[in-house]
């Protein structure tokens, strides 16, 4: 007898399976034997040394992410210490006098001008899908110094994320409080619809962004811009940095008549072989019912672009169709 994992008997060239060994007592009652129901199979028995890994051979490449397999190879080999890249911790800042956390929703609805704050929940929720941990700071008033000690708080983590105070009102103070704080600032503003005043800059290393307020704008810019750079800190590379980009067909007609590029929140679908792609109804950059049910982002490059149905475009696919 042998044991399944066992090494093979010195001398073996043949391995039957136990299912088909029936044990019978010897006749005179000299001890048990063996019958086999068919003869041994042809091949070698077992598994030769070197099957499975070789001398020399690359495992496991740099960048690679470590589920359920990859650990179960390492503890195979006696590695249980590797060097790996941690989550980064991105910290979130929402500024604007007019917010209000969620848990005041009924204050905001029995003021004015009052909203509940819901894109920094929005944030983190994409930054943990992302496989980065967020830390959601407090909401910053539209003062400069208030903002300016949000974001010097935020520095302290591996990355920042702001909404709102980007575009060019009378109390968006995001610029100039990361100019104070030395941020270096790379570019404001894409030809984009929705998300066109997004920033970027970074200091010391660490990529700071500023995502529009309105929260599809805030959403979208999120998925082209911040999660690429989230996946990059975790020592990935091409193709797992971003979202799969595949080419859909359109189901009805769509019109971009914004003179940008247009990023379209949708619906899309397997039949068959195909992906078919319906465009959300509620498109405003403003509306979170335009966030609801989306599964791709819609790429439509022309600015003044007519679409009909049977049309074919590329869509980044936010979860496997």
């Amino acid at each position: 007898r042998i044991m399944t994992g066992a090494p093979l008997p010195a001398g073996a060239d043949s391995v039957i399976m136990r299912e088909d060994v029936e044990e019978l007592d010897a006749p005179g009652g000299a001890g048990r034997v063996a019958r086999f129901r068919g003869p041994p199979r042809p091949g070698p028995p077992g598994r030769p040394i070197g099957d499975e890994l070789r001398a020399g051979a690359a495992l496991l490449a740099a960048g690679t992410p470590l589920g359920a397999g990859e650990v179960a190879l390492l503890a195979s080999l006696g590695r249980t210490v590797v060097t790996v890249h941690r989550r980064p911790r991105v910290a979130i800042v929402s500024t604007g006098d007019e917010l209000v956390e969620p848990d005041r929703a009924a204050q905001a609805a029995a003021q004015v001008g009052k909203i509940v704050g819901s894109n920094g929940f929005m944030l983190a929720a994409q930054c943990r899908e992302a496989g980065a941990e967020p830390v959601l700071l407090p909401i910053a008033r539209d003062d400069r110094e208030a903002i300016r000690a949000a974001f010097s708080e935020g520095l302290r983590a591996d990355a920042v994320l702001s909404t709102g105070g980007v575009s060019v009102g009378e109390f968006d103070f995001v610029k100039e409080a990361l100019d104070d704080l030395g941020v270096l600032q790379r570019f404001w503003k894409v030809s984009m619809k929705p998300g066109k005043p997004v920033a970027f800059g970074a200091r010391d290393g660490r990529p700071v962004f500023g995502l529009p307020g309105n929260p599809a704008s805030s959403m979208v810019t999120f998925e082209l811009f911040v999660r690429p750079a989230l996946r990059r800190l975790q020592g990935l590379s091409a193709p797992r940095l971003e979202r799969p980009r595949t080419q859909v067909i359109l189901e009805e007609d769509y019109r971009n008549d914004g003179g940008r590029r247009h990023f379209v929140r949708a619906q899309v679908r397997r039949e068959g072989a195909r992906l078919l792609a319906r465009p959300n109804r509620k498109q405003g950059s403003g509306q979170l019912r335009s966030m609801l049910g989306v599964n791709a982002i819609l790429d439509v490059l022309d600015p003044v672009a007519e679409l009909h149905a049977g049309d074919a475009l590329y869509a980044l696919l936010l979860e496997p169709v």
